[in-house]
């Protein structure tokens, strides 16, 4: 089914793919082959490698979160406007989406260790 289809293509390419990606950014500098870096080197090159990933990793972030509410919003699509408003509907994709951000946040939990 089409439908069906698009769903987990946004679960699957869009916010798990990305999760991943979050996950496996490196935030600390290693010296390339045999070099050797002093701890000063350490530090200034793992700064800058901070900051360049860290704005990577925003990115994805926002990314991420824009996935999710496509993925909210075309879940809804059959559904009827007076099903959308049920209370325990709203609940569910409430629970839905505090689920996916904290998703986000242990990928990034697990980035940064």
């Amino acid at each position: 089914d089409e439908y069906l289809s698009g769903l987990l293509d946004i679960l699957n390419v869009r916010i798990e793919d990305q999760l991943d990606n979050i996950r496996n950014t490196m935030l600390c500098a290693t010296p390339p082959g045999d070099e050797c870096w002093t701890v000063s080197e350490f530090e200034s090159n793992s700064e800058a490698l901070c900051a360049m990933e860290g704005k990577k990793l925003e990115g994805m972030s926002h990314q991420v979160e824009r996935s999710v509410d496509h993925l909210l919003e075309a879940a809804e699509l059959p559904f009827t406007p007076e099903r959308r408003q049920d209370p325990t509907y709203v609940e569910d994709r409430a629970e839905l989406k505090k689920v996916m951000v904290a998703d986000l946040a242990n990928a990034l939990t697990k980035c940064i260790r």
